[in-house]
């Protein structure tokens, strides 16, 4: 099954232009449906964007409040405009009042793709940031795309790198990512499994996978790890991204591993900002 219908956050920061951009050029990548999703809340509005002033009328300040929403929702339809008049590409915009990450999870649920920014962040009502939540992937109904603030070159997925370590989530990541690799020039696999973390063997369960790709006809090169066993995981991708040309990267979303501690935290900006790549999460 291809990727027809694709779902991407829309917010007011700077470094959702790339997202944008990447969204309409995917969309008419794949020949799929597009729809942008922007999620606002009155008491972050009252909070980030009106200065309150303890004398003012409460009527007031709705009316302030109400007046720099509606200025920004229009930001975002006029960049929106911009894009599909650029691309050539149809889109659909829906506003939502509420917690994004569980908005977005929700409605991931009747979509192919959920696309994101690197650095989504959710403001509370007190106007405290916290980071984009562990677990929006594993909460999504569809694969997510984490977009960096930044890329060299327009979105292709030409060479993704599949991390493969042989769990679930790593071969749902990889069945989802199909429609993706069968555009590609090639997909490049690093295998990151453990010794003995299965009852098949490493060797033999990559070259399965390697089978696996052959039967969808998309070829498949591994590269091969760099040198020290006790290097850890991230240095390994470091190396293969290096390596290999790469401009997308694959793996799954779970709990309780590396790859969560890799890829959700501050190693994980330090390596989008350093490589300026798409990662494709699954649960």
């Amino acid at each position: 099954m291809g990727i027809k219908s694709i779902l991407v956050n829309i917010d007011y920061s700077r470094q959702c232009d790339s997202v944008m951009e990447t969204a309409f050029s995917l969309a008419r990548f794949l020949d799929a449906a597009l729809t942008a999703v922007c999620v606002y809340r009155h008491d972050t509005e009252a909070v980030v964007a009106t200065p309150l002033n303890a004398f003012e009328p409460a009527h007031s300040i709705g009316a302030d409040i109400a007046k720099t929403l509606h200025l920004r929702l229009k930001e975002i339809r006029q960049k929106l405009d911009t894009y599909q008049q650029r691309f050539g590409q149809n889109y659909d915009l829906n506003f939502y009042e509420g917690k994004t990450s569980k908005i977005l999870a929700e409605l991931s649920r009747c979509h192919d793709l959920l696309m994101i920014n690197a650095d989504f962040e959710e403001e509370n009502a007190f106007s405290t940031i916290t980071p984009l939540p562990n677990n929006i992937a594993t909460q999504a109904g569809c694969p997510v795309l984490v977009i960096p603030a930044e890329m060299n070159t327009q979105f292709q997925a030409r060479n993704p790198l599949v991390v493969w370590n042989g769990t679930p989530e790593c071969s749902r990541a990889v069945s989802d990512s199909i429609p993706l690799f069968s555009k590609a020039d090639k997909v490049s696999l690093i295998n990151v499994q453990k010794r003995h973390s299965s009852t098949i063997s490493r060797e033999e369960l990559i070259n399965e996978l390697t089978d696996y790709l052959a039967r969808h006809n998309i070829e498949s090169e591994r590269i091969k790890p760099s040198s020290g066993k006790d290097k850890k995981t991230i240095e390994q991708v470091k190396h293969a991204v290096k390596k290999g040309g790469v401009d997308m990267l694959v793996l799954g979303a779970y709990g309780h591993s590396q790859l969560r501690e890799l890829f959700f935290s501050s190693q994980t900006k330090e390596l989008l900002n350093r490589f300026n790549l798409p990662v494709l999460l699954s649960h």
